[in-house]
């Protein structure tokens, strides 16, 4: 078939004409200028309406550069590995005396965390609360009627434990 005065040049495909890659190219661009022109014309318009963003809001509650009992923090130097755990004290329960030698976060979730801190006497912590601890030693007991609840976090040595129980000689 021979090509017509004026036309753009086809390619060969097969047994198939196509027209030349410049009149895609042409479609291609007015495609783009005009999906531009569509979208400058929405944002436009958004800019014109009174969009309400809703932003989260954020209170500091605490800052501090030593735990509750006002000894400096600790943490790990080599290999840090981070825990979280939920830990449940029914009525009348405690643990043995412990020190933590990294940082630990303690937030009571439910009922009233009661610690002996370093011999000083029993500290309540009702639920809400936040204790930063590390480098004390503590006992804790819950002396309530309800379970207490607990979201601890501790900092640690990879593969090492945050809780070292005291040695009781015999």
């Amino acid at each position: 078939m021979p090509a017509q005065q004026g036309a753009l040049p086809a390619r060969r495909l097969g047994a198939r004409y196509r027209p030349c890659l410049a009149t895609d190219r042409i479609m291609h661009t007015g495609r783009w200028i005009l999906a531009s022109a569509a979208a400058a014309a929405a944002f436009s318009y958004a800019l014109g309406q009174q969009i309400s963003i809703v932003l989260p809001t954020q209170e500091e509650i605490l800052k501090r550069t030593s735990n509750t009992w006002n000894k400096p923090f600790v943490f790990p130097s080599r290999v840090p590995e981070v825990t979280a755990t939920i830990i449940g004290y029914p009525p009348g329960a405690s643990a043995e005396r412990q020190i933590n030698p990294y940082s630990r976060y303690i937030y009571v979730l439910e009922g009233t965390l009661t610690l002996d801190v370093d011999g000083r006497g029993p500290v309540d912590f009702p639920a809400g609360s936040l204790i930063l601890s590390g480098n004390t030693w503590v006992m804790p007991k819950n002396n309530g009627a309800v379970a207490a609840k607990l979201l601890v976090i501790d900092q640690t040595e990879a593969g090492e434990s945050n809780a070292l129980l005291e040695k009781l000689e015999k």
